[in-house]
């Protein structure tokens, strides 16, 4: 992967040869007669150019009679890694200990792969550590609820590696929180009304609404406001105001409906004395 190779070099003459004398060694297809020669041996590190590719290496084997002969020899030379991706399922945070993700990869062959909860040393996992690449979902156990790193390493056939680490967040707890309109009042004078929401830490969304809601329901979340000014229905009597709390994760909450009467009309007497 990085360049440096070893030759196995095997000359042999025939029996009523001159016998072998020496050899020369070179990248590509030169001509055999403008190299210069040495020794034969039988083991040679060699450095192959530094462009990845298919790269030719060329032995010119010589006998003690000047006849040469040249053999060819092709290497794929590949230092680049493997390109990639980490997909969790769920993105950055998970309702449940297993979390789902997926390796990803552009050129899949021959590559092996290795993933952990936590720390991955790409370079010291054992090669038994390693499996046959898949971009099929795979499935992790975080065990309880907290921020974990998943570590995926890939490894193509040329010993070349590339880290992915992706944050998730599990979380197996739903949000609380309750609601009070106007303070606790039992009646209202306008539509317009304040709905306090108390909400523990994690919440970041909110739903509000004159009719049930759905809170798996995606249409018509807000971002939190702790003084929500709502609008009632536009009928006197008793209004109720539903509502859920969200958290990033998605976990949500519904919660207890509140009610408040609507009472616009003004009092009348038929008379009075003094």
């Amino acid at each position: 992967k990085n360049g440096a190779v070893s030759l196995s070099i095997i000359a042999n003459d025939d029996l009523e040869g001159s016998g072998i004398s020496s050899m020369a060694v070179a990248n590509g297809t030169p001509q055999c007669n403008s190299l210069v020669y040495e020794p034969v041996r039988e083991q040679l590190a060699w450095q192959l150019p530094g462009t990845d590719g298919v790269h030719t290496i060329t032995v010119c084997i010589r006998d003690r009679a000047g006849n040469v002969a040249p053999v060819t020899d092709s290497v794929i030379l590949d230092t680049a890694p493997p390109e990639g991706e980490l997909i969790v399922s769920d993105g950055a945070y998970s309702i449940d200990t297993r979390i789902s993700f997926q390796a990803d990869t552009l050129i899949p062959d021959g590559v092996t792969m290795a993933y952990t909860l936590g720390f991955l040393d790409c370079n010291t996992s054992r090669e038994e550590e390693c499996l046959p690449y898949t971009n099929e979902l795979q499935r992790i156990d975080a065990r309880r609820d907290g921020r974990y790193e998943l570590s995926l390493c890939l490894r193509d056939a040329a010993g070349n590696i590339n880290k992915f680490v992706e944050s998730v967040e599990v979380d197996l707890r739903d949000p609380t929180g309750f609601l009070v309109v106007n303070q606790g009042a039992r009646y209202a004078t306008e539509q317009a009304v304040t709905v306090n929401v108390t909400a523990s830490d994690d919440v970041v969304m909110m739903k509000m609404s004159n009719a049930d809601v759905r809170c798996n329901d995606e249409v018509g979340y807000i971002p939190l406001n702790l003084a929500h000014q709502h609008t009632l229905i536009d009928q006197d009597g008793e209004s109720t105001i539903f509502g859920c709390l969200k958290k990033p994760s998605g976990r949500y909450i519904k919660l207890e409906p509140v009610t408040i009467t609507l009472d616009r009309s003004l009092p009348s007497a038929d008379g009075f004395r003094t």
